[in-house]
């Protein structure tokens, strides 16, 4: 009778399959935070905008737009490089995109019936910050002018304050405080969180890039809805934060 194969190598190891690499994760939750489909989601958002920020203040106009400082951070810092024009920020948009979704080596494909979720999340997740906002009466002060002008502004606080707060702050801090303080990655993305959502608050008031005096309630209520909205992107992804917050701005200078 032959005999029966040894189990073990001849070093008297035990033979182990090689470790099968785990299929990329596909499902919904999944897809929706994946930067190309944030993009394909909030490109139509950036067009409209630029589109009607153009319209509304040609650029040699001598009328200059009312602008969030988020969007004139941009324009200043890529100044710093030499690059200048009227719509480099929401190129910008694009390119850190375009750029998350190359770090993150992701396949180029999109699911079409994921951007309705993706729009119904929106909408849903507003709901928390009108209600947060009705109950409290302190998100701010009431914007007067015309409509379309302050609907622009909105438009312009949803996608270029989340790209500077969310986007990049949250990530510039989690990984400095993950590599340089050496934290380990849930805290420092939670501290990160909290950093990010006071600075936000702050930059709303005079003195530091914003026009509103220092009102306790005004700022509290910004830094909790800067922690909402970090809860969102770290949870959901960059393009349901951005629509949650764009339409909640909308909503709020449409029914003041």
């Amino acid at each position: 009778m032959a005999a029966r194969a040894s189990s073990r190598t001849p070093a008297g190891k035990r033979r182990t399959r090689h470790a099968q690499p785990r299929p990329p994760r596909t499902g919904y939750l999944d897809q929706t935070r994946r930067p190309l489909q944030s993009l394909v989601f909030l490109l139509p958002l950036v067009m409209v905008y630029e589109v009607g920020i153009f319209l509304a203040y040609p650029p040699f106009s001598g009328k200059p737009p009312t602008e969030v400082q988020a969007r004139v951070l941009l324009n200043w810092l890529m100044s710093l490089f030499g690059a200048t024009g009227y719509h480099l920020a929401g190129l910008i948009v694009v390119a850190a995109l375009l750029g998350w979704h190359v770090l993150r080596k992701d396949p180029w494909r999109l699911k079409r019936r994921v951007l309705g979720g993706m729009a119904a999340e929106s909408v849903l997740l507003a709901l928390p910050m009108l209600m947060f906002h009705a109950l409290l009466a302190a998100g701010g002060r009431a914007l007067s002018g015309d409509w379309a002008d302050l609907v622009l502004l909105s438009m312009s606080a949803g996608i270029y304050e989340e790209l500077v707060f969310r986007l990049l702050l949250i990530s510039l801090l989690t990984f400095l405080l993950s590599e340089v303080v050496n934290l380990r990655h849930g805290p420092a993305e939670v501290l990160a969180v909290l950093l990010s959502s006071i600075i936000f608050a702050a930059h709303h008031c005079q003195g530091l890039g914003g026009s509103e005096p220092f009102v306790l309630t005004r700022f509290l209520f910004r830094a909790a809805a800067g922690v909402y909205l970090a809860g969102v992107f770290v949870l959901r992804g960059f393009g349901i934060a951005v629509g949650c917050h764009t339409l909640y701005d909308v909503i709020v200078v449409s029914a003041g």
